[in-house]
């Protein structure tokens, strides 16, 4: 950095004397001035740069950049002007890659699901529509982290993910109709 200033500053000595005789040619002819000397400054002497700690780099020490033009195809024909090349198609990110979850209708009706088994694969992402088609029903998969209220004629959409492999008990928790204690079923995570 030292360095840099010493050139830097002889830098501008040099332009100011050369600009100093930039106005002398439009004067009168007159005797030619001596020739401009340069004189070294005492410099004292650079520390010993072998046992100093190397600072980490900072913003001010980047380097700028300007970015590359698009590569040109060369026609046949040399009067033909210069095309650039299509460039390929970046990838997408893996979110934008991932399909739309599965869907699985379910109906819950007076005393049952159906279908009463449901079959998902680990870590794959799904939707539940669960539809209750006659009084209010409750979905319960509590090992699954579901309960949901389930309304005459609605639709509860249910997103899962199931992370643990196994089968997980589901049932109807709310109360509707003699055979309410049957009403069960099993979601199988393989």
């Amino acid at each position: 950095m030292y360095r840099t200033r010493v050139l830097l500053l002889g830098i501008a000595v040099g332009v100011l004397l050369m600009g100093a005789g930039c106005g002398a040619r439009d004067a009168a002819p007159t005797a030619p001035a001596p020739a401009p000397t340069f004189i070294e400054p005492e410099l004292p002497p650079l520390p010993d740069a072998s046992s100093a700690p190397i600072a980490p780099p900072t913003p001010a020490d980047a380097v700028p950049t300007t970015p590359l033009p698009l590569p040109v195809e060369q026609p046949g024909n040399a009067t033909a002007p210069p095309r650039a090349v299509d460039a390929p198609p970046l990838p997408l990110p893996p979110e934008a890659e991932a399909p739309a979850p599965r869907t699985i209708a379910i109906t819950a009706k007076q005393w049952e699901f159906v279908p009463s088994t449901i079959r998902l694969t680990r870590g794959e992402p799904v939707v539940l529509e669960v539809t209750s088609i006659d009084v209010d029903h409750g979905f319960s998969a509590p090992d699954l982290g579901i309960n949901e209220h389930l309304s005459p004629g609605g639709i509860a959409r249910i997103a899962i993910t199931p992370q643990k492999i196994g089968t997980f008990p589901m049932s109807c928790n709310i109360f509707c109709g003699a055979g309410h204690g049957t009403m069960r079923g099993s979601i199988v995570v393989e």
